[in-house]
């Protein structure tokens, strides 16, 4: 524990190198949290003698023990029970290795086009909030389309946009017409499986482009640093986002098209890794 110094009397409003913040002390915060969650987390934070750690460090731990990401919400984004499906899984998938390679990853986010044609991507790897704050946000979010993407080892991703009212009531099975790029993509050997989003079915866009018989795998629950494609998705993100486009057929959006297949293999060998870490970490986020 950290003793107490004159900056706790002031919890800081000023961000420097995050500090590190031992898991036992975390574990103690949020036992006394649960005892009284009148408090917040500034105030939990000098009880503890840590006033002098800014408080979205202390925050960003508490998210990643499966607290939502709003302030002042209180609720888990992460239950019990969707950890041990996690945890399930990976001990499920604990001695792949190579296996990794023959798995195609599906996923999907939503592209927001503001009024001023600003461009937004919400992916789901970022999104730590409760279902009821989740909800709130999404409600208060401009026009949007689903982007998809597909990809694998020795995988150029294949994405496609499709408008939000196309997806309702449908939403797995977008029209083929609203494809914004694909390409054709030579591969080694075919996949043996296809990673889906829990809750998702294989967009009728792809179909063809792996072998029918290849098996399903669902992901747990709140699993979405499980599939690949949510980091080529947050690749997207990170090239677009809110830049001015007009629609998704601007020529930008296939930037994310552009990552090298080197990048994408170094992610399916991660796969290993990030099943690794959910089970030491109990089902935790990665």
């Amino acid at each position: 524990m950290v003793p107490s110094t004159a900056k706790t009397n002031n919890f800081l409003s000023r961000r420097g190198r995050p500090k590190k913040l031992d898991q036992k002390l975390i574990d103690k915060i949020i036992y006394t949290f649960e005892s009284s969650k009148s408090r917040s987390w500034e105030q939990l934070a000098r009880e503890f003698g840590i006033g002098d750690v800014h408080w979205q460090t202390l925050r960003n731990r508490v998210v990643n023990e499966g607290y939502c990401k709003s302030m002042g919400c209180h609720m888990l984004w992460l239950t019990m029970e969707a950890r041990n499906a996690r945890l399930s899984f990976a001990t499920s998938y604990y001695a792949w290795r190579s296996e990794w390679r023959s798995v195609i990853f599906i996923s999907h986010a939503e592209v927001e086009l503001k009024e001023n044609q600003a461009s937004r991507v919400h992916v789901d790897k970022e999104q730590k909030y409760c279902f009821q704050c989740l909800q709130k946000r999404k409600s208060k979010r401009a026009k949007l389309f689903q982007c998809w993407v597909m990809v694998g080892f020795n995988r150029t991703p294949k994405l496609a946009f499709v408008p939000e009212k196309e997806t309702s009531g449908v939403k797995e099975q977008p029209s083929p017409r609203r494809i914004h790029r694909e390409h054709s993509i030579p591969h080694q050997q075919s996949p043996k499986h296809v990673v889906l989003d829990e809750g998702a079915t294989t967009p009728q866009f792809f179909d063809g482009s792996y072998e029918n018989g290849a098996e399903i795998i669902r992901l747990p629950p709140n699993s979405p640093e499980l599939n690949i494609g949510q980091d080529v998705l947050s690749y997207l993100k990170n090239k677009i986002q809110k830049r001015t486009h007009g629609s998704t057929d601007n020529r930008e959006f296939a930037e994310a098209q552009n990552i090298s297949i080197r990048c994408v293999n170094k992610l399916v060998d991660s796969m290993f890794s990030r099943i690794a870490t959910v089970i030491a970490r109990e089902g935790k986020p990665i």
